[in-house]
């Protein structure tokens, strides 16, 4: 078999699977869950090694799917974080009639940050970045008591 009709033959086989595998998408999906939980950290060790020589190439992939559907990444990120929809998020939104939950003002250059139970994962609203760094910080054992401590300290120093 010459180089040219192996070719052929690796295009017909990949055609013939893209086919099949719109049709049966979830036999296709059932085979490779198999396949991954049978090999899960060889798959892992081949795809990390592929990702470490080809860094560049992985950017540019990953810029240029973002790129492509904007709309689609941020449907992704939102379930994949916080088990919400964009629906779910426009609901909310709309819920806060535009603005920050905390101090009901509207965003500055960024849309709201989705606010979550760091220990739970339970969403429990929409935030500016102000207030979300703030309540970040604010969820940091003893960050409250030494800010204040802070404060304070600044304010007897200065004669105020």
């Amino acid at each position: 078999m010459t180089e040219e009709q192996r070719e052929h033959r690796r295009r017909q086989q990949r055609d013939y699977h893209r086919r099949r595998r719109a049709q049966q998408p979830e036999l296709y999906r059932k085979s490779h869950r198999a396949h991954y939980a049978k090999n899960g950290d060889k798959v892992r060790t081949k795809s990390q090694a592929y990702r470490d020589a080809n860094r560049e190439a992985v950017r540019a992939w990953h810029r240029n799917n973002y790129a492509k559907d904007p709309d689609r990444q941020r449907a992704k990120n939102l379930q994949t974080k916080f088990g919400i929809s964009v629906e779910r998020y426009a609901e909310m939104l709309a819920a806060q009639n535009g603005l920050c939950a905390i101090c009901a003002q509207p965003p500055n250059r960024r849309r709201l940050a989705v606010d979550h139970d760091h220990q739970t994962g339970a969403v429990r609203g929409l935030l500016c970045e102000r207030c979300n760094f703030a309540l970040a910080m604010a969820e940091r054992p003893g960050w409250v008591d030494q800010a204040t401590k802070y404060l304070g300290n600044h304010r007897n120093s200065e004669g105020r």
